[in-house]
């Protein structure tokens, strides 16, 4: 086999090793189901989040997850798969499908963020407004200190609201 072509294959492997790697969160244990459809997008050469940190912000991405994962099976898909807590949403006119899910966890940060300190980097709450019917919005509120810092306090990369 030519040196080109072993060289382009052991690099395509090396990438399809290193892709999978964020999936699995190597080095992060006990990454919630939700934690990488809740990513945020990493702008690398920006060196920061594109959608804001520390403010209720629109998700798309988990969104669709999330609609899909209640067209299949309702309510208690969000409930058994990923923990929401689901309650009827007191809106007028009184509406029977209409409800607001809830659920905050632990948030890892992007492998690109270039903080070695800490895997876990605060915590996203996610907020899932369903209804009428089978329509959905998500939002989410990733509470962290900006990017590269650590609260002097709390263990490395780890900010909590004051409560």
């Amino acid at each position: 086999m030519p040196h080109l072509t072993r060289t382009f294959l052991a690099v395509l492997a090396l990438s399809a090793l290193l892709g999978g790697c964020k999936g699995l969160g190597v080095g992060c244990p006990g990454l919630e189901p939700l934690d990488d459809a809740a990513n945020y997008r990493w702008l690398i050469n920006g060196g920061h989040y594109f959608e804001p940190l520390n403010a209720w912000t629109r998700h798309e991405a988990l969104e669709a997850l999330l609609s899909k994962t209640y067209r299949e099976g309702g309510l208690e898909a969000l409930r058994s798969r990923y923990g929401f807590d689901c309650k009827p949403r007191d809106i007028a006119p009184a509406c029977a499908s209409c409800f607001v899910c809830r659920r905050t966890i632990p948030k890892t940060k992007d492998p690109a963020e270039l903080d070695a300190h800490a895997c876990q980097v605060g915590e996203m709450t996610i907020q899932a407004d369903i209804g009428p019917d089978w329509a959905m919005a998500v939002m989410t509120y990733w509470d962290r200190l900006p990017v590269g810092a650590s609260a002097p306090d709390l263990p490395p990369g780890i900010h909590r609201r004051p409560r």
